[in-house]
Parts: structure tokens; sequence; C-alpha cells
């Protein structure tokens, strides 16, 4: 039996190309080069291509799945003055962002209002107990928005469209586990407060129908926003410590925190009263108002996405027309 050929160089970089896309979940142009790519953990998070004129690109997990194009290393992202992008995002309704945006900016102000410091006083006890039920809700209504945004989202970076069907079940993609995560922790919000409105008054009642569902959900919110940080945490390009994609991360994650020392203090002692009343509505208060602040940094985005893909849209066109006229200077 003849000995194997050696392989070359050429083979092991093809090799390499070819184990680098596998790496992807979805595709690329042909001709585009894998630079680098970024993990946490299992998940890729961010990838460097280099375009066949030399150009590099960005692909990033969390402006992917938000409707972004890639971005050209070394370009400028925003292109109007902050105010005129605030203006122009008060009303988009044909964006889902715009509708995760309102609908998180709701559920979080109702929860807010039910939960700030001297709200006892102001509103009766079944109001206290409506509000957060509306609320979680609203929550419910912009996770679910959020995790068919991650399900959607193109796997053919040529078309930047989606080739197969919506990705319901893709652990290995963190954008989809984060958004999987805070979608199944809303459904244990809408429990607890469904459950808080008609549940009895017995120690084990609270503990089993409000408190349970209430940490389960705290959880996966935590888990949720961790990802969520880990998903724009700066990588070894591009990504800068102060990035918009970071700050909305952050300020997510610290309302995650909060509802979870909330979740813990609202622990039902044998008497029927909570351990901690003050400490389980002050978090919440402040929990809500993180993610309020997190969903109005949502509304500008939108914004953004929409004159990017705009810019890019023009960009290949650009290049469309000077290949045929190349093409066409060749022929003559």
């Amino acid at each position: 039996m003849p000995p194997p050929e050696p392989r070359s160089d050429a083979d092991d970089v093809s090799a390499r190309v070819a184990s680098d896309r596998r790496k992807l979940w979805f595709k690329i142009p042909a001709d585009w080069d894998i630079e680098e790519i970024d993990r946490f953990g299992p998940w890729i998070t961010q990838t460097l291509f280099r375009r066949q004129d030399g150009k590099e690109l960005e692909w990033n997990s969390r402006r992917h799945r938000k409707g972004f194009p890639l971005r050209e290393i070394g370009s400028n992202d925003e292109t109007r003055k902050w105010w005129a992008r605030w203006l122009t995002a008060l009303w988009l309704p044909h964006r889902i962002g715009w509708w995760i945006s309102v609908l998180f900016m709701f559920g979080s102000l109702l929860f807010a209002l039910s939960s700030f410091p001297g709200a006892n006083d102001i509103f009766d006890k079944q109001l206290i107990g409506l509000l957060p039920f509306i609320g979680a809700w609203g929550f419910t209504s912009a996770a679910f928005l959020q995790y068919l945004e991650a399900a959607k989202a193109p796997d053919n970076l040529a078309t930047q469209h989606r080739d197969s069907k919506p990705d319901w079940w893709a652990p290995q993609r963190i954008d989809w586990s984060s958004t999987f995560s805070q979608f199944v922790g809303t459904l244990a919000f809408n429990f607890m407060t469904t459950a808080a409105l008609f549940a009895g008054t017995t120690m084990w009642d609270q503990r089993d129908f409000v408190w349970s569902p209430n940490v389960l959900g705290s959880i996966l919110f935590l888990l949720s926003g961790m990802l969520a940080l880990f998903e724009v945490l700066p990588g070894s390009y591009g990504k800068s410590w102060h990035s918009r994609d970071l700050r909305i991360a952050f300020v997510n994650l610290l309302g995650c925190v909060l509802f979870m020392v909330s979740s813990i203090a609202a622990w039902v002692l044998p008497d029927g009263l909570l351990w901690d009343s003050s400490l389980a509505n002050v978090t919440t208060f402040l929990g809500a108002l993180c993610f309020f602040l997190g969903a109005l940094w949502l509304l500008p985005e939108q914004v953004d996405a929409i004159e990017q893909n705009e810019h890019v849209a023009s960009d290949v066109a650009s290049r469309q027309m000077t290949k045929k006229v190349s093409s066409a200077t060749n022929k003559s």
C-alpha cells in the first residue's frame, strides 16, 4: 500500500477556510475571507471578514438580529444629529424593534408605578396588584418579539435575507439563548402576577404560586441579561467600551440583578409577611427604571439601522454599476 501523499500548504489553507465557514451559522459570499472570530464560550459573538476589494466588515451578533448591515471597519455609524434621530424614532411602527422598545417601556412603567416609594398610600391594593399584571404582559409581548427577531435573523449575508425556516430552537446561538431565556422568564412573571391577584393568603399559597415563579423569572432574566452583555463585550477589534450596545446591555443586566434581589427579599415568612417588603419594593422600582432606560435607548437605534441599510444598498448598487461599466469597457 503506497504511503499517503503529503499535504501541501494550499490544502492546509483550504481545510482551515472550510473549517472556519462551518463554524458560522449563516452563509457568507464565497470570495470573503474570515479574518477573525470572537467567541464567548461556545457562542460566536463577532466575526471580521475581508471582502475581495480589501474592505474589512464586522459581523456582530446583536447588530445582526437588530437588522443592522455589516459594519465597515473605520466607518462612522451615526450620520444624524442626536436630536434628529430621537425625533424620527418617536413613530416607527413598521419596525419590530420600535414595538420591542415601546412595549418594554410600557411594562417597565407599570412595574415602577406599582412599587415606587409611597405607592401604597396613593393606590388601593387592587390597583397595586393590577399594574404589574398588565405590565408583565407588556414584558411578554416585547420579549416574544425579541425572540422572533432572533429566530428570523438573516442566515445569508450575501442577500441579507433568511433562506431557511426560523430558528425556533437554536441554543448554539448566543442571541437566541438570551432572548429565549428572557421570553420564558416573562411567562413566569405572567404566572406570578396572575397568582398574586387570586392566590390565597396562606404562606404555602404565596410561596408556591407567587414567590416561586417570581424567583424563576428573575433567574431567567439574570441569565438573559448576562448573555446579552457577553454578546456585546468588546472583542479584539471594532468594538468600543463606550458603544450604545454595551450601555443597553449593562443597564438591562443591572435591572435583572435588582429584580433578583427583589425576589429574594420577597421570601414569604410563616406569618405570611415578606422577609423585607421595603427592599423588595425599592429594588423592583429601581430595576423597572433600568429596564425603561434600556428600552428607551432602543428607539434611536431604529433610525440608525434604517439609514445604514440605505447606505449599504446605495453602495451595493454603485459597485454593481461599476462592474457593468468595467465589463462593457473590456468587451469594447
